[in-house]
């Protein structure tokens, strides 16, 4: 009970034995009236609230909101396992955005994980494209010399051929490195399995003597006077050795060129039909000729008046878009030949951009030229990355 309320009691009291009537207070019962029992007691000690009821949010669904429709994802934990990764800046759902995302021998492009390599993407000099992965054939014991040519069991790939020592070297010879050497003139076990001989030196009697002479010009030493660009031992540069099954084009190590087609510089032509190699490299038909089996032929018996001989054809240079002009000069898609000049269609586009129905347009945004002109993605869709995506 609190002091102020024992002191208005002993007041009262004291206030009724001498017979004085107090006052009345608008908002005091009367003093005879008897304390009510239900007033709250005032000294009670105050409790603070319990806290243990209220719930703790689980961390593992704060990161996770339902995606809206208009925005798409924010989180990964909204996207499906065929596209694990949300791109924020558009709220797609995408398969990658960095190489880290894809897995071993996959690289990631235009959010999609692509090979390592395929016959859009080479490998390096010195590799082959394996299962769309980039392989040294010269020494991968899985690969030697080709895809997928694994060597037997205690064999190692040396370069591009499974060697072993079986049964015995012949006389004069020693295994070395799972293939037979001959120490007195090996200039990479030269007197000893392992022992190399410097590039301009050769292997003589089992030592390593100076080798080249001033080499002729065009050639460099490499245990030996070789010329860079041809060699396959030492293709670009000393040791560097092309893989099984390539030759060696201006110091590159490329693929060989099938029949009919043959190497013209760096490029495989066919001279049986190439216009600029007609039957060699570098033996180029006039622009009225064909390349046909290899022989320059053809041309135009005289045109009329007004027209032009191209590729064997009298041409209207005057309106043919094909020959705008002159001969092989092609106006743009969807432009038109008008007295000679290109007019319409799109003039050239920006890097990245395609024409597509005389303008240019983005193919990897594009919803109605969506990867390619003409592809128009549905109702609700937008292009993504070349792709028709929700």
């Amino acid at each position: 009970m609190s002091c102020a309320r024992l002191l208005l009691m002993l007041f009262l009291v004291t206030a009724a034995c001498a017979g004085v009537t107090t006052p009345a207070r608008p908002d005091a019962a009367p003093v005879d009236a008897a304390p009510t029992p239900d007033a709250p007691a005032l000294d009670a000690p105050t409790l603070d609230a319990p806290t243990l009821d209220a719930p703790t949010p689980d961390a593992s669904t704060l990161d996770a909101p339902t995606p809206d429709a208009s925005t798409g994802c924010v989180s990964a934990r909204q996207c499906p396992a065929a596209r694990p990764v949300c791109r924020l800046d558009t709220g797609a759902c995408v398969e990658c955005m960095a190489d880290a995302d894809c897995g071993a021998g996959l690289r990631c492009e235009a959010n999609a994980c692509r090979a390592e390599c395929d016959a859009t993407r080479p490998c390096a000099a010195g590799s082959l494209c394996c299962g769309g992965r980039c392989r040294a054939t010269a020494s991968d014991d899985a690969h030697c010399g080709r895809c997928d040519n694994a060597c037997p069991a205690g064999a190692r790939c040396v370069d591009g051929a499974c060697a072993v020592c079986s049964p015995t070297c012949a006389a004069g010879q020693t295994c070395c490195g799972g293939r037979c050497a001959s120490l007195t003139s090996d200039p990479t076990n030269c007197g000893a399995c392992g022992r190399r001989c410097e590039y301009s030196q050769r292997c003589d009697a089992g030592r390593c003597v100076p080798s080249c002479t001033p080499c002729p010009a065009g050639q460099s030493c490499c245990w030996g006077c070789t010329d860079l660009q041809t060699s396959t031992l030492h293709c670009g540069g000393c040791g560097r050795a092309c893989p099984a099954g390539t030759v060696c084009v201006q110091g590159t190590c490329v693929p060989p060129c099938s029949s009919p087609r043959q190497r013209c510089g760096a490029t495989c032509v066919d001279v049986l039909t190439d216009r600029a190699n007609c039957g060699a490299c570098g033996r180029q038909c006039s622009p009225v000729e064909l390349c046909l089996n290899g022989a320059c032929a053809g041309g135009c018996a005289p045109c009329p008046a007004g027209l032009a001989c191209c590729m064997s054809t009298c041409i209207d240079t005057q309106t043919d878009a094909m020959n705008c002009g002159v001969c092989g000069r092609r106006c743009n898609p969807g432009a038109t030949c008008v007295t000679g000049v290109c007019s319409g269609g799109c003039l050239p586009c920006a890097v990245g951009n395609s024409c597509c129905d005389a303008r240019c347009v983005n193919p990897l945004t594009d919803a109605t030229n969506c990867g390619r002109c003409n592809v128009q993605c549905s109702t609700g869709e937008r292009c993504e990355a070349g792709r028709c995506v929700r």
